[in-house]
């Protein structure tokens, strides 16, 4: 039985490649905003008035939001470029925050934020490995992907830390909001005006 090549970009090539810092870039940004929200997002609630039973509930249903995420993106997959997938997640995430950050949020804006918020941070962990194969083939795929997971890492791991200073300096959660939804908006923004070229040769081959 013959064996398919594998075909793509070699981890010296992608980083090399205009396209691959900005996805590092986007992701970042996108990682940044959602870990500061989803680590404090039972605070962020009972800090608006909300009871924290009902805060507790809300944070467990985003977990429930991010398998449905999941699901109802990854038949897209087949249908559309993960670059519009892409596109799509992190203007999800941007509505969720949005959402979020308004002014006397009610127990009524939590669950549209619930439904948005957790089918982007689900969605997301398809889209990113998409478009990475995508756009770098899957020849040297692990070692690419690894690079940019170091970033994630960094950011999912500052995030918080840096949420929570902010809280303790100003006493709510006002400026955190306004970053989150700043941040969402600068990985849209970056990833809408940074369409990837025509494949590399060898992964159109």
């Amino acid at each position: 039985m013959e064996v398919p090549i594998q075909r793509g970009n070699t981890l010296s090539e992608a980083l090399r490649n205009r396209f691959f810092w900005v996805l590092i870039l986007t992701f970042s940004l996108s990682y940044l905003s959602a870990s500061a929200i989803r680590v404090h997002f039972i605070p962020i609630l009972t800090d608006s008035g909300i009871d924290a039973s009902v805060a507790a509930i809300a944070s467990g249903s985003i977990g429930i939001m991010q398998v449905i995420g999941r699901l109802f993106f990854a038949p897209l997959e087949m249908r559309t470029s993960s670059y519009v997938m892409v596109g799509g997640v992190f203007a999800m995430q941007l509505l969720s925050l949005t959402i979020l950050g308004m002014s006397g949020l009610s127990v009524w804006l939590i669950i549209p934020f619930i439904l948005f918020f957790g089918m982007s941070f689900g969605a997301n962990t398809l889209a990113r490995p998409s478009i990475i194969a995508d756009t770098f083939g899957s020849a040297h795929y692990g070692r690419i992907a690894s690079v940019m997971v170091f970033f994630l890492t960094l950011a999912g791991t500052i995030a918080p830390v840096g949420a929570g200073l902010l809280y303790d300096r100003f006493g709510n959660y006002d400026l955190v909001l306004v970053i989150t939804v700043v941040l969402a908006l600068s990985a849209l923004t970056i990833i809408l005006l940074s369409k990837p070229k025509s494949p590399h040769p060898e992964i159109a081959s």
